[in-house]
């Protein structure tokens, strides 16, 4: 079975975790459409009940996807900057 993760911009998408760049919804995104899904993502994360097990463990793999690419899309420190402010909006 192929693995999935989840990812939340308001909207949950459950989006295959091997081809997730490619994916329609993703590949079109810009810098602060990802850098507001992380953040929706870990919103969402934070609501789940904890008997949702893999739910959260899709979830949380999803959000280690968004926070690469957050950082990847950001030039020098800028997107490491951008996962420690809305981490911190989270705690």
């Amino acid at each position: 079975m192929r693995e999935t993760v989840i990812v939340n911009d308001g909207v949950k998408h459950e989006i295959g975790a091997e081809y997730f760049f490619q994916h329609d919804y993703i590949r079109d995104l810009s810098t602060d459409d990802i850098s507001r899904m992380y953040a929706l993502t870990i919103a969402s994360l934070k609501l789940l009940p904890e008997h949702q097990h893999e739910e959260i463990v899709k979830t949380k793999r999803g959000l280690n996807i968004l926070k690469q690419m957050v950082i990847d899309m950001n030039p020098h420190n800028k997107g490491l900057d951008i996962i420690k402010a809305i981490n911190s909006i989270y705690k």
